[in-house]
C-alpha cells in the first residue's frame, strides 16, 4: 500500500483567533475610552449654547415689555433669583425664569441668576416714564458643570443691555 501523508489542514489555530480577540478588545477600548472623554465636552459646550439662548430670550422680554419688567425689578436694583425662588419673580419674567429652572431641555444645572438696573449708556440714573425707558440692565448666570461626573465646575457668563436709545 502506498502510505499518503495525512493532507495539511488550513484553517486558523485556537492561538490566532485569541490574539485576534485581544487586539480586537483593545481597539474597542480605546474607541470606548475617545468617546467618553468627548461626551462632557459635547456637554459644556451645549451648557454654553443655551447661555446664550437664554441671553437672547431675555433681551426679547425686555424689549417687548420695558417699563413693566424695570418697573417691576426696580429701576436701581439688584434681583437675584434661584430654583427656590424664581416663582416670586415678576409676571413678564415668569416665563424665562422657567426655561432655566423648569425646563428640562433648557436648564442650567444649580443656576443662579442676578439682573441689575443701573446707569444708562452716558451714566444717567435710570429713568422710566410713560413713554420710554432709559436704563442700562445687567444679567449674570451661575451655573454648576460637571464634566464626565467630575469634580463641579462653575461657569459664568454677564451680558449687558441698554434700552432707550
Amino acid at each position: 500500500m502506498n502510505a499518503r501523508a495525512a493532507p495539511a489542514c488550513r484553517g486558523f489555530t485556537l492561538i490566532e483567533v485569541l490574539i485576534a480577540l485581544v487586539v480586537f478588545a483593545l481597539g474597542m477600548l480605546g474607541v470606548a475610552e475617545i468617546y467618553a472623554r468627548l461626551i462632557p465636552v459635547a456637554t459644556s459646550n451645549q451648557s454654553v449654547i443655551d447661555t446664550a439662548a437664554i441671553e437672547n430670550q431675555f433681551w426679547a422680554t425686555l424689549q417687548a415689555n420695558p417699563a413693566a419688567v424695570v418697573n417691576a425689578l426696580g429701576t436701581s436694583a439688584t434681583t437675584s433669583y434661584t430654583q427656590s425662588n424664581y416663582t416670586s419673580a415678576p409676571g413678564a419674567l415668569q416665563p424665562w425664569l422657567t426655561n432655566i429652572f423648569a425646563n428640562p431641555q433648557m436648564q442650567l444645572p444649580g443656576a443662579s441668576v442676578a439682573i441689575t438696573t443701573g446707569t444708562d449708556a452716558l451714566g444717567d440714573p435710570c429713568s422710566v416714564s410713560s413713554s420710554n425707558v432709559i436704563c442700562g440692565v445687567t444679567l449674570s448666570m451661575t451655573w454648576n458643570n460637571a464634566p464626565g461626573g467630575g469634580p463641579i465646575n462653575t461657569r459664568s457668563t454677564t451680558a449687558q443691555y441698554q434700552l432707550g436709545y
